[in-house]
């Protein structure tokens, strides 16, 4: 991956939230993503109104994608896999349940951001 430079606001305390959205090798990709922000910029945060995407309709997901993109307060990665490679996963002679892939796209994009 290489070497990074991090915001200025990384270096102090963080926190980070992690979510996943996708139905895996039935109907489609597994999306992992997460947020990271300064703890100091939390109730910042809260104010912005993040929630649940199924609680919001398009127009308001896409609002927040965009203060997602522009807010140099925040930071976020995704991870995405793709269907044929959950059921190549699942399938293979030492199965790898969706527990473990959950798992380990979770660490990895943790290691991504640190």
């Amino acid at each position: 991956m290489g070497s990074k430079i991090l915001p200025q606001w990384a270096t102090k305390p963080c926190a980070m939230g992690i979510d996943e959205a996708g139905r895996g090798p039935v109907l489609g990709p597994m999306v992992y993503g997460c947020l990271y922000c300064a703890q100091s910029y939390l109730k910042t945060l809260a104010t912005l109104s993040f929630a649940d995407s199924k609680t919001l309709k398009e127009e308001k997901r896409e609002e927040l994608f965009e203060t997602l993109k522009t807010n140099d307060s925040i930071g976020w990665a995704v991870d995405v896999i793709d269907p044929r490679e959950l059921s190549a996963k699942m399938l293979k002679k030492n199965k790898i349940n969706l527990n473990e892939i959950s798992h380990d796209s979770a660490m990895g994009l943790i290691d991504r951001v640190q």
